[in-house]
């Protein structure tokens, strides 16, 4: 999905959440474009993901848990450091 839409993660989990049945699970990975660190060659691949329209994280955060908090009584998100 886009980033830069202020609701961009509540419009995909609410379009996602009613194809989900009791007990199924939902995953995804997104690269965060700010609120962490990130070294020379990921900086560097984010300036050229994003110039080429590839990605548009750059204003990617983590809003999800809040989102995830609102929809979903169990739930799990977390961060990897790659």
């Amino acid at each position: 999905m886009p980033a830069g839409d202020d609701d961009y993660e509540e419009r995909g989990i609410c379009d996602l959440k009613p194809w989900l049945r009791p007990m199924e699970v939902l995953f995804g990975a997104t690269i965060l474009g700010s609120g962490v660190n990130h070294g020379f060659l990921a900086r560097k691949l984010m300036d050229i993901t994003n110039a080429k329209g590839i990605f548009s994280n750059r204003s990617i955060d983590g809003g999800l848990q809040t989102e995830l908090e609102k929809h979903f009584e169990d739930h799990l998100c977390g961060l990897s450091e790659v």
